[in-house]
């Protein structure tokens, strides 16, 4: 099996998983405003398991930038770099903070979590910025064989390779905000 042949199907999934997510950040705000009508019964259906599905974005983000570097071939840039750089500890603390539930101990993963979910987010924002927008290309200095600017696997138009981890960024934070509270009531 040829991985260049399968890697842009796989990244089309992708990118109809990164819809769900946003779907499911739009439908979390919605609940979070609409707080007396519909945010009770959300917040019990979420709370639950919002620790775990924050761990399976970044999971799923963290193993598709290895997919990217070590199969597809791509090289990573600068950013891509950096937003590695706060995925990959979030998908471990999300792993040890669930597996210390499992054991009935509690870690609070939430101040960690959002510290480099919201760094990532920033980052990844910004990488996005340097692929759409003409004079902010100028704006990072990128390695020769890896450009910034370069958008690698555009489906769409829009969804690119700084885009999905900025989802996934995103998605992990509002899953740790809506964890919050069933985080407390255990201590």
């Amino acid at each position: 099996m040829d991985i260049q042949l399968i890697t842009p199907t796989i990244f089309h999934v992708v990118a109809y998983l990164n819809l769900l997510v946003w779907a499911g950040v739009i439908v979390t705000l919605i609940a979070v405003v609409s707080k007396p009508a519909f945010w009770p019964g959300m917040k019990l259906r979420i709370g639950k398991y919002a620790k775990l599905l924050a761990f399976i974005i970044t999971a799923f983000a963290s193993l598709g930038s290895m997919w990217l570097s070590n199969l597809a071939g791509y090289n990573p840039c600068l950013l891509c770099w950096w937003q590695r750089i706060f995925m990959y500890p979030l998908a471990i603390i999300l792993l040890v903070s669930l597996i210390a539930d499992w054991r009935k101990k509690v870690l609070p993963v939430k101040t960690y979590g959002l510290t480099l979910a919201g760094i990532g987010a920033a980052i990844a924002g910004y990488h996005y910025t340097v692929q759409r927008i003409p004079f902010m290309q100028g704006t990072v200095q990128c390695l020769a064989d890896a450009s910034c600017s370069t958008m690698y696997l555009g489906y769409w138009g829009f969804f690119s390779i700084p885009l999905m981890a900025f989802t996934a960024f995103i998605g992990a934070i509002v899953l740790l905000a809506v964890y919050l509270p069933s985080e407390k009531k255990k201590r």
